[in-house]
Order: structure tokens, then C-alpha cells, then sequence
């Protein structure tokens, strides 16, 4: 309101350029992601590339991509955003506006995409070369989700994490402390289910106390993804009543109503409910499809729904699609195990004996890599658990080979 009544009264030029930016991140964490956007464009081409309020925009612009999609148009503004150089009073906002390229680079399924986002997160280490430590929380924020989503190392992306948590609660970053602690939860309930739960509820916690609904609608779809996984029923229930409050509200982006598909697709496999596993199942793999990344994590679910019903042609085709999207990637971190797995499974149910038993042992190979980069045991032993790597070791052992 206060922004509007500025408007009205003749802003121009720079000071519009900055009265729009503020309007941009005011929709952004009230989640209207389409006025965001909006309002973020108009700002930039306002505002002087490589200046304060043109760079804290470009993260408008970034975040708007990540949730609504149209990586294809961004090729420009990342192109100008790398290639400016941020004034010592900017490196702060080029590193806050810095990580959600580097999450979009991480995340992209585009050609080249790993170089990219190395390449991007070295850019970003020389930035943060030039601020206090304290203040470099968003640099190990985007090496966590580089690590996470790009990198045979779940551990990493733990202590990536957890070392951005701690220096943005240094700092007095609580909007940064919020999504630090929902990467914490994401890296947790890869490998340790129950200490993810209460990451990911006190990300809620924090980001709404900070009045972030973006954060704290993320966190809460983000905490049914992990309740969903977990056997305990009153957890699958409050699972789906998460994905139920979300399900119907398109304009939260696809990717998050994929995640709430994603979480009505498990809870009803487990409850044996497959009409509605494969409805939700469809949704979500359709929801994301310009985030592959996403869309690995639904594969799983869409395969041994598809086994159960025979079809096992289609399986198969959709599990090797997969592991070709994965291998052009050069690997990725936390999809390719399950994805392995669900191409053995798949090859050996169309009698494919030898290359069902080469996709095995290739799941075991990513599996141990993995896990022998945790180094905490107890931890370790909790990812072993973890039930897809309990399958996986399940059939390695019915195919005669050795796990560990």
C-alpha cells in the first residue's frame, strides 16, 4: 500500500526501479509468484545492471524461475548478472541473489549445466572472498545444494548446510537461517528420516515467525515428502493432510504441486489405494516436467506402480529414459541410486538377466560411494537403512552379490 501511494505520487527512474523491487520480494514472501515476477522485470529494466537494487532483483527473478519454470528465457539476465561486477556495499546482495541461480544451475536438466554451476559457484567464492566470514552463509548455501542435487556425497551437503546455518544465525540472517534449516532437513532425510523431520519443522517454525510464507509453505511440502517416506501411519496421515492443503492451489508453482502429488502418490501406495497412486503418480511426473531433478524422485514410485500392474514395458521405458537423462549429466547426487535401482528391477522383469545384473551392480557401486563418505556411523547405517537401499541390498543379495 505504502508502495503504491509512492507510486502515485511520481516516483521515476531508479527510485520506481527500487519501489518495485521491494514490491517483488514483498510477493515473493507472500508467495504470489507471478506478481513477483512481474514486478521484478519491471524493476530491471529500471534499474542500472551491476547496481544494489538491480542485483537483490535479480533474486526475484531467479526464485520466479526455480518455482514457476522458463529457464529458457533466462539466458540473458544470467548472462549480465555473472558478468557484473558487484561494488564492495553489493557483494552482500550478489551472493544472497547468487544462491538461487546457483540452486536453478543445480537443478537445471539444460547442456552443460555442471560446469555452469561450478563455474558460477567459483564466481561466487571470489565474491565472498571480499565480505566478513560471518557473511558468507549464502556461498555455503549454494555449495549445499550443488552437492545435494549434483554430487555422490550426501554427507557434504549435511555439513554444507549446517555450516551455512551457523553463520547466518552469526550474522542475525534469519530469512537466511530459515532456508539454511530446510536444506539441513532435505540433506537429514536422505540419510537420517526422524533427525529430518525436526529440521524441516523448525524451518517452518522460523520462516514463519519471519512472516517468509515462501519459505514456510516450502518447508511444510518439504516435511510431507518426509513424513510420507516414514512407516510409522499417524505420520503417512499427517502427510496426507499436508498434500491435501496444498494439492488445489496452482498458483504455488509446479514444482511445489508436484511435491504435494509426489506425497498423495506414496501415502497411497502404502495404504494400497493404487487408483488414486497412479492419478497422483501422472500429476506429479507431469508437474515436473522442466525440473528432471524432481522428476527422477517420482520415477521410483511410477515404476513399481507400473510393475504391480504389469506394465512392464512401459516401466522399463520410462526407468531408462531416466538413467539416460541421469548419465548425460555425468551422475547426480541424491536421485541415481533409486533410479538404478528401479532399471535393474525393471530389466530383470522383462527377463533381461544381464543387463538387469549390470544395472545392480552399478546401483551398488553409487550406493557405496555414498555412504562411505558418511562419517558418522550411526548415520551411515540409518542411509543403509533407508527403504530403497534396503531393496536394493535385498536384491543384490538374491542375485549373489556381495553388498559390502
Amino acid at each position: 500500500r505504502h508502495a503504491q501511494r509512492a507510486i502515485e505520487c511520481g516516483l521515476r527512474d531508479e527510485q520506481l526501479g527500487a519501489v518495485r523491487a521491494i514490491q517483488a520480494w514483498v510477493a515473493h514472501f507472500r508467495l504470489d509468484l507471478q506478481g513477483g515476477y512481474t514486478y521484478a522485470l519491471e524493476a530491471l529494466e529500471i534499474l542500472k545492471p551491476g547496481s544494489f537494487w538491480w542485483t537483490k532483483t535479480a533474486a526475484s527473478c531467479f526464485y520466479s524461475l526455480i518455482m514457476l519454470g522458463g529457464f529458457e528465457h533466462a539466458g540473458d539476465l544470467i548472462r549480465t548478472f555473472v558478468a557484473s561486477e558487484p561494488d564492495p556495499d553489493t557483494r552482500l546482495a550478489y551472493l544472497e541473489s547468487g544462491f538461487p541461480l546457483a540452486t536453478l544451475l543445480a537443478m537445471s536438466g539444460m547442456s552443460g549445466a555442471r560446469h555452469g554451476c561450478n563455474q558460477f559457484i567459483d564466481r561466487l567464492t571470489q565474491v565472498a572472498a571480499g565480505v566478513d566470514p560471518k557473511d558468507r552463509g549464502y556461498l555455503m548455501l549454494a555449495m549445499a545444494w550443488r552437492t545435494f542435487y549434483r554430487e555422490p556425497d550426501p554427507y557434504r551437503a549435511l555439513e554444507e548446510a549446517q555450516e551455512a546455518a551457523a553463520l547466518f544465525l552469526e550474522s542475525g540472517n534469519r530469512q537466511g537461517f530459515a532456508g539454511s534449516l530446510y536444506m539441513v532437513g532435505m540433506a537429514l532425510t536422505d540419510m537420517e528420516v526422524t533427525s529430518g523431520e525436526e529440521a524441516l519443522r523448525e524451518a517452518r517454525k522460523v520462516a514463519l515467525a519471519n512472516g517468509n510464507i515462501r519459505h514456510a509453505t516450502m518447508s511444510h511440502v518439504q516435511l510431507g515428502v518426509n513424513l510420507a517416506g516414514q512407516a510409522d501411519a499417524a505420520k503417512r496421515a499427517e502427510a496426507r493432510r499436508i498434500s491435501d492443503a496444498y494439492r488445489d492451489q496452482p498458483q504455488l508453482g509446479p514444482p511445489l504441486v508436484g511435491a504435494v502429488n509426489r506425497i498423495l502418490a506414496e501415502v497411497s501406495m502404502a495404504a494400497g489405494d493404487r487408483e488414486t497412486a497412479e492419478a497422483a503418480t501422472l500429476a506429479a511426473l507431469a508437474s515436473y516436467v522442466s525440473w528432471p531433478h524432481y522428476r527422477m524422485q517420482v520415477v521410483p514410485t511410477a515404476v513399481a506402480l507400473f510393475l504391480e500392474q504389469g506394465r512392464i514395458a512401459e516401466a522399463r521405458q520410462l526407468a531408462e529414459q531416466t538413467l539416460a537423462q541421469i548419465d548425460e549429466q555425468g551422475g547426480l547426487g541424491i536421485c541415481d541410486v533409486p533410479v538404478r535401482l528401479a532399471v535393474a528391477q525393471t530389466r530383470f522383469a522383462d527377463g533381461d538377466l544381464e543387463g538387469g545384473g549390470s544395472a545392480l551392480q552399478s546401483a551398488l557401486e553409487q550406493l557405496r560411494l555414498r555412504a562411505d563418505r558418511i562419517k558418522d556411523t550411526g548415520m551411515r547405517e540409518s542411509y543403509l537403512a533407508r527403504p530403497h537401499h534396503r531393496r536394493l541390498i535385498d536384491l543384490a543379495r538374491e542375485h549373489d552379490l556381495r553388498p559390502f
